[in-house]
Parts: C-alpha cells; sequence; structure tokens
C-alpha cells in the first residue's frame, strides 16, 4: 500500500485499516503505521501495537511501537515497557526510557531509578533523567537529587528538577555556577530563569560576572524577560563587557525594564562605533517609548549614516506613543532626503497621515530597501482616515509595486494591496486589482511571493 494511503488512514482515523497494516505490511509500512496509530493515540489500538513489540527481528518496527504505546499514555503499556529497559538493543532501550516519561506513575519511577544505576550508556541515562522530569512527584525528585552530581547527567538533573521543585534546587544551582562546568554552569543560569522568582534573579545578577561570554548574555537576557527592575544597575556595568552579544542584550534588556532613568544610561551606546552596538541601543529606547527617549531618537537620526542603524530608527520611533506625532513631525523639514523618509515611514505606522504625501513620492525610489519601507509604511495606514483620492493613490501604488524587481518589496505590496481592498470593501471597485492578484498566482515563480498571493487571495474570499 502506498505511502499516500497510510496518510489517508490516519486523516480519517481509520484504526483498523492501520493496525492491518501493521501486522501485514512492508518494515516501511508497518513503522509508518505504528507512527500514525501513536499519533492517534486510540487505546483500541494498544492490543495490537503491544503484540508488535514481540517481533524482535524487526528493530526500527519495535521502536517505533514503543514510541506509539508511550503517547497513547495507558498503564498497561507500563510493564511491556519496562521490559524493554533490558533488552540488549540500544534502540529499544533508548526510546522505551523517552516512552514510559509519557506514561509514568511509581512503578515506571522505580524502573527508571534503576535504569539511572545500572545503564552504562550515557545517552540514555540521560533520557532516563528527562523521563524522571516530565513524570514529577517526590519519588522522581528523591532519584534525581541522588544523582546531581553526577556529571554525565549532571545538565539534565538540573533541568529536571527545576521542573519538579525549583525552590528546592535553589542553593544547588547557586553552586553549580559558582564551580559547574562552562555546560552545567548554563543549564544552571536555564534554570534559574525558568524559575524566576527574586532569589533566582540575584544568582543570576552573580552569572553576569561568569568567565564564559555566553552564560553572561544568558544571564542578562533572562533579567530582561523576567523584568528585574532591581537589575538595571549591574546590566548597566555590563555594557562595558568586552564581549559584543554581552552588551547588546544587556541593552535590549535594559530597554525591557527601563524608564527614562535608564535612557541616559543608554544613550551613552549611541556613541559606539559598532553598528551592532548602536542598533540595540536604538530598539532599547524604542521599547521604553517615552517622550525622552523619542527626541533622544530623533537626535540621534539626526547624526546617524548607517543604512541598518537608520532602519532601526525608523521602527523604534514607529513605537512612540501617539501623542508624540507633533514632535516627530516638526523635525521632518530639518532632514536630508533619506531620513525625511525614515521619519515618515514611521510617523505612518504611528497613524500619522501627514506623512503620506513622502510615502507617496519615494514609492519609485531606486532604491529597494527604500521602496520595501514605503510599501510597508503604506500597509498600516488606516484607509478610513484619509479622503478617496488619496486612498485610491494608496492602492494604486500598492498595485504598481507588484512588478516591483525586488521579491520582497513584491511580498509586501501583495499582502498590503489585499489589506486595503479588504478594508474599503465596497468604497471603491477593485476588481481589476482582484484580478491582478490571481492573474499573478498563476505567472508567480518566486516561493515566497507564490506564499503571499495565495494568502492574500483568500483573505479575499
Amino acid at each position: 500500500m502506498p505511502m499516500k494511503k497510510i496518510v489517508e488512514l490516519k486523516e480519517d482515523g481509520d484504526i483498523d485499516g492501520l493496525v492491518e497494516l501493521l501486522k501485514a505490511g512492508d518494515i516501511k509500512e508497518r513503522v509508518e503505521s505504528a507512527k500514525a496509530l501513536g499519533i492517534l493515540g486510540d487505546r483500541l489500538a494498544l492490543g495490537p501495537l503491544l503484540r508488535s513489540l514481540d517481533d524482535e527481528d524487526e528493530e526500527t518496527v519495535r521502536s517505533n511501537v514503543i514510541l506509539a504505546v508511550g503517547h497513547i499514555d495507558s498503564e498497561r503499556g507500563i510493564e511491556p515497557l519496562i521490559k524493554c529497559l533490558k533488552d540488549d538493543s540500544w534502540v529499544i532501550r533508548h526510546d522505551a526510557a523517552i516512552a514510559l516519561g509519557h506514561i509514568g506513575n511509581e512503578e515506571v519511577v522505580e524502573a527508571l531509578g534503576e535504569l539511572l544505576e545500572k545503564e552504562e550508556d550515557i545517552e540514555i541515562k540521560q533520557k532516563a533523567v528527562e523521563s524522571l522530569g516530565e513524570i514529577g512527584g517526590e519519588k522522581a525528585h528523591d532519584i534525581l537529587m541522588e544523582h546531581i552530581d553526577y556529571i554525565s547527567v549532571e545538565e539534565e538533573v538540573i533541568k529536571a528538577l527545576v521542573k519538579i521543585d525549583g525552590d528546592e534546587i535553589l542553593p544547588h544551582l547557586a553552586q553549580k555556577i559558582k564551580d559547574g562546568e562552562k555546560s552545567v554552569r548554563e543549564a544552571a543560569v536555564q534554570g534559574l530563569a525558568s524559575i524566576g522568582d527574586e532569589d533566582s534573579c540575584e544568582l543570576l545578577l552573580d552569572a553576569l560576572k561568569d568567565d564564559s561570554w555566553r552564560i553572561r548574555e544568558e544571564a542578562a537576557k533572562a533579567l530582561g524577560e523576567l523584568n528585574y527592575k532591581d537589575g538595571e544597575p549591574k546590566l548597566a556595568e555590563a555594557l562595558d563587557d568586552s564581549n559584543l552579544y554581552v552588551v547588546e542584550v544587556a541593552l535590549e534588556s535594559l530597554g525591557m525594564i527601563g524608564d527614562d532613568e535608564t535612557v541616559e544610561v543608554i544613550k551613552r551606546k549611541l556613541d559606539s562605533e559598532k553598528p551592532e552596538i548602536r542598533s540595540s541601543a536604538v530598539k532599547a529606547l524604542g521599547e521604553i517609548s517615552t517622550e525622552l527617549s523619542t527626541e533622544v531618537l530623533l537626535d540621534r537620526l539626526y547624526m546617524e549614516e548607517h543604512p541598518r542603524v537608520l532602519w532601526i530608527i525608523s521602527d523604534s520611533l514607529a513605537k512612540a506613543p501617539d501623542d508624540l506625532k507633533n514632535l516627530m513631525y516638526d523635525r521632518i523639514d530639518d532632514i536630508n532626503e533619506v531620513k525625511k523618509i525614515v521619519l515618515s515611514v514611521s510617523l505612518a505606522k504611528i497613524g500619522d497621515t501627514r506623512a503620506i504625501p513622502n510615502l507617496l513620492e519615494f514609492a519609485d525610489d531606486n532604491r529597494w530597501k527604500i521602496r520595501q519601507k514605503v510599501v510597508e509604511a503604506l500597509r498600516s495606514i488606516d484607509l478610513s482616515e484619509v479622503g478617496d483620492n488619496r486612498a485610491k493613490s494608496i492602492i494604486r501604488k500598492l498595485r504598481d509595486a507588484l512588478y516591483d524587481n525586488d521579491k520582497w518589496v513584491k511580498v509586501e505590496a501583495v499582502k498590503g494591496l489585499a489589506e486595503k481592498i479588504k478594508e474599503v470593501g465596497e468604497r471603491f471597485d477593485n476588481s481589476n486589482e482582484i484580478e491582478e492578484l490571481d492573474k499573478m498566482s498563476g505567472t508567480e515563480g518566486d516561493e515566497d511571493v507564490k506564499m503571499a498571493l495565495e494568502e492574500s487571495l483568500k483573505l479575499l474570499k
């Protein structure tokens, strides 16, 4: 039976048909039918699956049957799977350790604990630890604590214990950060980020001084995501880190938790000779999004010449509060042509229709990035806020951009045109534009543009 039929049987939920293939198909069909039965998770398939475990000649089939039994999650599967933990085959023991983690009771915990003690293969031991973490409970916790200093599974034990009881493991994480191997310290930092309480955040501050830049980066990132306001002074110190990535992440985290007082700290990195750091500083100011941060961004717009940083400034200014439109618009005549476009795009994205003439003027610019950003901005304009002639001009520019020689301009134009047609409804007759999109879908060769066309035509149905 072709594989297509197995897909159809799965889609139809035909358990009997899949079971028949599990019994009588060739090896590939038996493997695929076992996978399908596991995905469907119907307990009616459990008996036939368990009987297939006796087929010791076909390891691949047995392996997939084991995983399917785990997905079905029935206690009937526990005893046969525990038996598989003692199989001669590495694959069978490995997959049984995984499958038992999906079912899990006290009997399973004891079996996995025994496997952890006796198994020589490190990868199988690691799977046993992961499954104990999935099952959880006091018994699993106690077994894992016995192995927290076992070098071969140290990282996995930390992750598993964090899932079970983060508070109790906190002192152990503090110790691991202090004297663990690099990979273990990384796991400890990830565990602290997962726990996320004040004590964890204080330990993350210590990790900002780690010898490994990767751990310092992880700690800085976690402090921002956890919105740990008390971490600002240490994150500010991290702006002088020797590693570029740490500085970038520290800036992003300060943007997440900062306010006007933080603006001055971030502002000093705008003078960095590295565009990557200036970009991160600009993003951080955009996240703070106050009048002061907006003024700093506007000042930077005058000075900045790097194209990528300029467009990040544009994106950050687009996050400014609506009541700062006039503050931004007042600067538009004091800057050069490119920066005027940058600022016009920002204004359009926060709903200032005064930017439309500039956008229409530069929609046909010879620089693809400017055309792309203009089309993005035109997409963001609410046509109910503008008159008919202006709305028609926007739709016409989006339609013209369908023929652009840059694929990303075309993608934005396709999506924008469909959105605007939908937005205006019966206000205008846009049948020609819809027909153009339909015709284009039959001739377009680029996969990204084709996908945009497919989504857009669905929107218009």
